[in-house]
């Protein structure tokens, strides 16, 4: 098979819509069916556990893409006049309005649930402070308080650390040399697990280790490095001729990925899993980008995926809230798998979050990135 040619400017790829689902489903059954309590004593429903382990990593793919979308961006207008203003502007349109959505949600409810019961004081109430989540900094509390706040909002940190990113990389981009971003990437896939090794073991916090984003970059760093190793004619030339070695990559990605949640026992192996998963998904990817007619894109392109992908981002964050209320009106407690109640109240969190993330996808995410995109880039002088 021949190396495609490096896709044009504003050029389409399905199968990347495909990963972002695959992304989002990881999350969605590790959420829904990894981390719900059960009756332990049912043997059949522990291997239904041990196989929900296998469903981790999304986090790291939606990393690894997110670094790569939005570099590729920001290279292709890198000498715009404008870049930072309509950049920012895009994401804004693009990010904030199904996020405030659920902000919301979440401020309209809280008055109005008791806060005294088991159920209601963990998801509705922490001490991490609700501003917080409006500016964006809600993992720096998570961090410094050692408390994942809210329930309902927990996912949100990666949002956080997301845009803390977003916040530096167009100046990185227009006043830095782009092979900068693979060294940068090189460097972070060092720096972040040992940072994760000193926040645990020295500093005795866990929090700072999972919610900061400078032990967990190194993710969106691979991202932005393959942004510029693939559209970069000498370096995607030369990985188009390491077929054998990228092959042999995802092989071995694949056997770790399998064998991760039964191999990750000591506390070294846990610390390096975010950056291996990393790896491993950037590998993925670069076989999408270098063979976007490959059987692997033909599997990403499959209609379910490719309908995950497109309300990831709504999926991601109503999924939780769903599952905790829910369970709530079913039983009036945390979500549990001990009854076929517990399970039938999960099945139908799953069908509601759909149904939701499509609705958001459609009245919210779609107008105001329509809305996003009347803000243009000026053309400016070929970058070099």
């Amino acid at each position: 098979m021949s190396l495609a040619p490096a896709p044009a400017r504003g050029q389409h790829l399905p199968a990347l819509d495909g990963l972002r689902g695959l992304a989002v489903a990881l999350v969605v059954i590790g959420h829904y069916y990894g981390e719900v309590p059960f009756d332990e004593s049912r043997h059949g429903l522990v291997f239904l556990r041990d196989l929900s382990a296998f469903f981790t990593g999304g986090l790291e793919l939606f990393f690894v893409l997110s670094g790569y979308l939005i570099t590729s961006i920001l290279l292709a207008r890198r000498s715009s006049p404008n870049l930072n203003r309509v950049f920012y502007t895009r994401r804004l349109c693009r990010t904030v309005p199904a996020y405030l959505l659920l902000l919301l949600a979440f401020l309209l409810l809280r008055p109005l649930v008791p806060l005294d019961t088991p159920w209601t004081a963990p998801e509705f109430d922490g001490p991490v402070p609700w501003w917080s989540y409006a500016l964006m900094v809600q993992n720096v509390f998570m961090a410094t308080l050692r408390d994942i706040g809210p329930w309902w909002l927990v996912v949100t940190w990666s949002l956080a650390v997301e845009e803390q990113f977003y916040a530096f990389m167009p100046w990185l981009v227009r006043f830095s040399r782009p092979a900068l971003l693979p060294v940068l990437a090189a460097l972070s896939v060092l720096l972040c697990p040992w940072l994760r090794w000193f926040f645990i073991e020295h500093a005795g916090n866990p929090f700072a280790a999972l919610y900061l984003l400078p032990s967990r970059m190194d993710a969106l760093l691979v991202g932005a490095g393959l942004a510029v190793l693939t559209t970069t004619p000498a370096a995607r030339d030369w990985l188009g001729r390491q077929r054998a070695w990228r092959r042999g990559g995802l092989f071995l990605f694949g056997v770790f990925y399998l064998g991760g949640p039964f191999l990750l026992v000591s506390a070294a192996a846990r610390i390096t899993a975010s950056t291996l998963l990393g790896l491993g998904f950037g590998s993925l990817l670069t076989e999408v980008l270098l063979e976007p007619e490959s059987w692997l894109c033909g599997i990403l392109e499959n209609p379910a995926l490719l309908f995950l992908g497109g309300i990831s981002y709504s999926l991601y964050l109503f999924h939780l809230p769903v599952l905790y209320t829910v369970h709530a009106l079913f039983s009036g407690r945390q979500p549990l798998h001990r009854s076929a109640g517990g399970w039938a109240a999960t099945g139908l969190s799953l069908a509601l979050s759909l149904l939701c993330a499509t609705l958001a996808r459609r009245w919210v995410e779609l107008p105001f990135i329509r809305l996003g995109r009347k803000w243009e880039y000026l053309p400016g002088q070929p970058s070099s």
